[in-house]
Order: C-alpha cells, then structure tokens, then sequence
C-alpha cells in the first residue's frame, strides 16, 4: 500500500507497474547524482502486543515486517569521513598504493579520487 499526499489529503495509491517504473527511475537518478537514497515505511502496531517501551530487537527481528505502508524516499549527501584524504596522504607517501572499494550501490558514483587525496 502507498500513500501519496496531494493538495492537503491523503490517497490511497496503487503500486502498480506504471508506480514501480517511477519509483526505479527516481532512486536510480537520485543514487547517479552521489546521493544516498533511503526508503521509509509505517505500520500500525497492537498496542498490547508493543506497549510503550517495547525492546524492539533488529537482530532477532521480533516486530512484523509485512503490511508495511510506503511512505516515500529521502536522499542526503553522504561523503567520505573527514579524515580520508589524510589517510590517503599518508599511505601514499609511505609507498603504499591505494584502491578505492565500495559497497555502495552500482549507480552511485564512486567520489572522486582527487577529492580522497
């Protein structure tokens, strides 16, 4: 299920292929542009079940993950730690030869190597 929030209401919106195509090209235009592109999502708990103060736990998951309800995307800049460059100084003038590895989604663009150095 989707909600969409248009001129002040908020509609039931169907996640049909048309939505799907959409959703695929924001996050892969957002993600080619450097961003880091985070999705969010709700669920109504029982409030008996996960009363106040309920230890959520994300390891031994022990909280529903389906019926979740989509509620849009968020995209931030997420550069490399402050103190990279320095590392990167320091390894090559100690002879060491840096390579650059990432885990970071194929679309996203690596940052620049000259910025790191």
């Amino acid at each position: 299920m989707l909600f969409n929030l248009i001129e002040g209401e908020i509609k039931d919106m169907p996640v049909d292929s048309e939505y799907r195509t959409k959703f695929n090209k924001s996050s892969m235009e957002l993600a080619g542009m450097g961003e880091r592109v985070l999705g969010f999502c709700h669920s109504f708990l029982d409030k008996e079940k996960f009363p106040k103060g309920f230890a959520f736990d994300n390891e031994e998951v022990n909280f529903p993950l389906d019926e979740l309800t989509f509620v849009g995307l968020m995209a931030m800049i997420d550069p490399p730690r402050a103190n990279v460059p320095e590392a990167v100084a320091k390894c090559k003038s100690a002879g060491i030869k840096v390579i650059m590895v990432t885990g970071d989604h194929p679309s996203q663009p690596l940052p620049s190597p000259r910025t790191l150095a």
